[in-house]
């Protein structure tokens, strides 16, 4: 289970991930795909880990 609260946000189609802190809304880490956007993320149980999906035709699981 996380320790603190964040939000995730697809902003543009610029093939980055940006995740925020809810609170604060203060940037807490950026993921790039290999190309292209991304069309989908997930959080694991955990809160560990994001798994991204894109245009790229991968699946990509970040540590968090």
């Amino acid at each position: 289970r996380a320790t603190t609260l964040t939000s995730t946000r697809l902003r543009r189609r610029d093939g980055c991930l940006r995740v925020f802190h809810f609170d604060s809304m203060e940037l807490q880490g950026v993921m790039k795909s290999y190309f292209g956007g991304l069309l989908c993320v997930s959080w694991s149980p955990d809160g560990k880990y994001l798994a991204t999906g894109g245009e790229d035709d991968l699946v990509t699981v970040w540590s968090f």
